[in-house]
């Protein structure tokens, strides 16, 4: 999962909508994609950046690394896990370069979008969770809640 935000006086959040087979319907959620083999989870997260949204990522590794590990998604049906990559966006135009199989439209949602999305829109536990997480933090330190 990549926590993306704009370099801005007001940062926005990057967000994603996307049409999900077994839901058949579009659900919002934040940008995402797995680790391949020889990647670290930063690696992926700018790969899958660039993929999904045509945005140049670039990684935050300040505050407490107990924020950035792997956590188990569902350990009563899966084995999965998640971890989350917190980052900020050069959101100057980009190309997407989407697989074949994803219909992915890209948002930089500010505060009243978000609690919008999350009012009244499907939206995916673990975004939902980074939402509510952006809609606290202080637009001087993005990332101050990462130092635990």
């Amino acid at each position: 999962m990549i926590y993306a935000l704009t370099r801005e006086v007001k940062p926005r959040l990057v967000l994603i909508k996307e049409y999900r087979y077994p839901l058949d319907e579009e659900i919002f959620a934040l940008p995402a994609g797995l680790v391949d083999d020889g990647e670290t989870p930063g690696m992926a997260a700018v790969r899958e950046m660039r993929e999904e949204t045509g945005f140049a990522f670039a990684e935050y590794t300040g505050g407490a690394s107990c924020f950035r590990r792997p956590f188990f998604l569902g350990p009563g049906f899966t084995d999965e896990t998640s971890c989350t990559v917190y980052g900020t966006v050069d959101a100057s135009e980009g190309k997407q370069a989407c697989e074949s199989t994803e219909q992915i439209e890209v948002m930089l949602a500010d505060r009243d979008r978000v609690r919008s999305i999350l009012s009244e829109e499907r939206v995916s536990l673990r975004g939902a969770y980074l939402m509510m997480q952006y809609l606290q933090m202080q637009d001087t330190n993005p990332f101050g809640f990462l130092d635990g």
